[in-house]
This record gives C-alpha cells, sequence and structure tokens, in this order.
C-alpha cells in the first residue's frame, strides 16, 4: 500500500476541524448576544436615569421658586398657537411655569425660556395654601404657601 495509508501521521482530520469550528462559532455568536444585549440595556437605563434626572431638576426648580416667592397660584395657560389649556404656575404675578411640547417653559416679559426639556408629564394643582406638583416618575410633592 501506499505512503498515505500511514496511521502514524499526526494531526487533525477534517471531521475534527468542522466540529472545533462550529463549537467555537456557537460560543462566539452567545459571547456576543450577551454583549449586544448588555449594551443596549446600558442605553435603555441610561436614557431612564437621564430622563428622572430631568424630572428631579425641573422639581427643585419650580419648588425653589415657590418657596422664594410672595405668591404663586395656578394659572390656565392657554397656547397662542394651538388654543389648548395647560395648568400653569404663576409666581408672584411676573412670571409664569407651564409645559409645552415635553418642555418646562418659564413665561415672562422677556419672552418664554425652556427651563428642562424632555418632561413628559408636569402638573401644578392648588388648594388653598397649598400646591401639589405631580412628575411623572417622581411621587407626588405638595408645598404649603406662606400667608
Amino acid at each position: 500500500m501506499g505512503d498515505w495509508m500511514n496511521n502514524n501521521e499526526k494531526g487533525f482530520t477534517l471531521v475534527e476541524l468542522l466540529s472545533a469550528l462550529a463549537i467555537l462559532s456557537m460560543i462566539l455568536l452567545i459571547a456576543g448576544s450577551i454583549h449586544m444585549f448588555g449594551q443596549k440595556q446600558m442605553y435603555l437605563q441610561s436614557e431612564v436615569i437621564q430622563d428622572q434626572s430631568n424630572e428631579r431638576l425641573a422639581l427643585n426648580i419650580i419648588t425653589k421658586e415657590i418657596r422664594k416667592a410672595k405668591t404663586a397660584v395656578v394659572i390656565d395657560v392657554i397656547d397662542d398657537v394651538t388654543k389648548t389649556k395647560t395648568k400653569g404656575l404663576e409666581i408672584n404675578g411676573t412670571d409664569a411655569y407651564t409645559l409645552k411640547d415635553n418642555n418646562l417653559i418659564k413665561i415672562n416679559k422677556a419672552g418664554n425660556h425652556i427651563i428642562i426639556s424632555d418632561i413628559k408629564k408636569f402638573d401644578f394643582s392648588q388648594n388653598g395654601t397649598k400646591i401639589k406638583i405631580s412628575v411623572e416618575n417622581i411621587p407626588e410633592t405638595t408645598i404649603n404657601l406662606r400667608e
């Protein structure tokens, strides 16, 4: 017989190489899937954290303004363009805060100024000397006004 039939040769057969390649491919596919899942979760969590940070900042700004104010009254704000009515908060009769197009806006004689962006819900209500502020993911806050 020929030399090619010699069983003493060292090396891998084609079946062994294909099996190793298939196993390695599966391991890499699983590792890649886990990595992509982790990246997606990190991105989603970063968005949630940013939204909550914006909501806390908006609540802190409004709370600070109310505590400094001599007067604070919940009012109806009518959009000039769409004619929709939303709740707003008037401070000292000069400044008003309202939510428009997911932006918390300060309205005064100088014009409209965006205070915080990406706020989905920001509601005001008043009962006597108590003003309640509701923000999407933050528990409702009640502020008692000084008389």
